[in-house]
């Protein structure tokens, strides 16, 4: 399995919540997961050299024939062979539409933080594409005396900012990268409105 795959069972298994998720390598096995997911995405995943690599979208709506759907899962399935990777697929996709912000977040200390959003209608490895909004502070103090960076980018409530640092404090993690996403309904396995997506 790949390291993307072993980190989303990792957080799995340590009670966060994640979207549903499968490792699969060949065509039959995506025709299978398609039978129950008409819109998932589609991540490279290999345990070294893994940052960077291919990741596509799947809508069943975009394929007018059988054939173009197998041409589609084929290409992909003969490019990750070449790549030596697994497919990691995730449901994840279909709730694009409910989608709030991604975020990242670091904890450098117990109660100093620094969280990045946007609130564009992208996968979270794309936000970067586009102007995000950063929020430096401490736990403890009003969001006013807080430093920020182009807050007018990616207007979310206070509310929704609140979720996300109560949310993110509450897993007590040091010096680590937290990626995910919230939304507007609560989704994923756990059925909660925040899910994640790595933590390293």
């Amino acid at each position: 399995m790949g390291a993307k795959y072993q980190n989303l069972s990792r957080l799995s298994k340590m009670g966060i919540n994640t979207h549903k998720f499968a490792s699969l390598k060949t065509v039959e096995e995506l025709v299978e997961y398609e039978k129950e997911n008409p819109m998932f995405s589609i991540r490279f995943d290999r345990n070294k050299d893994y940052r960077q690599l291919p990741f596509y979208k799947y809508n069943r709506e975009d394929f007018k024939s059988k054939k173009q759907k197998m041409d589609f899962f084929e290409s992909i399935v003969k490019e990750a062979n070449e790549k030596k990777c697994s497919l990691l697929c995730s449901n994840g996709y279909q709730y694009d539409s409910i989608q709030i912000c991604n975020f990242v977040i670091i904890f450098p200390s117990k109660q100093e933080f620094i969280l990045e959003w946007s609130t564009k209608d992208v996968a979270l490895r794309e936000m970067y594409e586009y102007p995000t909004t950063v929020l430096k502070g401490n736990i403890k103090d009003d969001l006013k005396d807080m430093e920020w960076t182009n807050r007018q980018k990616n207007k979310i409530g206070t509310k929704e900012i609140e979720k996300i640092l109560l949310w993110a404090f509450s897993l007590n993690m040091i010096n680590k990268s937290i990626e995910a996403t919230l939304y507007s309904k609560k989704v994923g396995i756990l059925e909660q409105e925040i899910v994640c997506w790595q933590i390293d």
